[in-house]
């Protein structure tokens, strides 16, 4: 986690993502909401850590979340997320904002408003991947990365479970992923199977011929 003034995260601020977080099942989600519990019992040791309740929550699909939640009897409006989920001309002032180069999953926090750190997430790629991609490949089969990853982390991933690059494509959205299987089923005779999961993924899944929610 990179904060936007180089501190450290306070117990408010875990408490407020990870009750926010938690309400989402996307594998980023997960990942901030465990990373959030280990902060909290590397920083609590023996004490009970600081919970927040969530009193309404908007899930953005292709974005992030936004939700509004209660600490302590003080109320905060939080949202984690992709950079269109941040206040309006935040990266003016802001030195969060990454470069083209970067080749995390980025995640943007803004409480009340005012952004307060990024999450640069790994992407963790199963060790079957290459030998799953390499059984298609061989097999006649056209494998296609459709992401909403930055390019630099799609063509990463490309790379190491053995996509060809030129059938990579990168910061698409949700509704941009169902146009790219619509092409792909116009100009292919053969049918499009769509692997992805079944939240930010659903307007694909259900596009294609055949789709595999995971």
């Amino acid at each position: 986690f990179q904060s936007e003034n180089m501190s450290d995260l306070d117990a408010e601020t875990i408490a407020l993502i990870k009750a926010s977080e938690s309400l989402s099942e996307h594998p980023v989600a997960e990942a901030i909401t465990a990373f959030c519990t280990e902060e909290q019992l590397k920083s609590t040791a023996h004490l009970e850590p600081i919970t927040a309740n969530v009193l309404s929550s908007k899930i953005l699909i292709g974005k992030g979340i936004k939700t509004k939640c209660d600490l302590n009897g003080k109320e905060y409006a939080v949202a984690v997320g992709s950079k269109s989920l941040m206040p309006p001309k935040w990266e003016q002032s802001s030195s969060l904002l990454a470069g083209d180069d970067n080749d995390y999953t980025l995640s943007y926090v803004s409480i009340n408003d005012e952004v307060v750190g990024r999450f640069d997430i790994i992407d963790d790629i199963k060790k079957d991947s290459y030998q799953t991609v390499e059984y298609l490949n061989n097999r006649g089969f056209q494998t296609y990365m459709i992401t909403g990853d930055t390019h630099s982390s799609a063509m990463k991933v490309a790379l190491q479970v053995g996509i060809d690059l030129n059938n990579v494509y990168s910061e698409v959205k949700p509704s941009g992923k169902a146009e790219v299987v619509q092409r792909l089923m116009d100009e292919n005779k053969g049918r499009v199977i769509f692997v992805g999961d079944g939240i930010n993924d659903s307007p694909a899944l259900v596009t294609s011929d055949v789709g595999i929610a995971i």
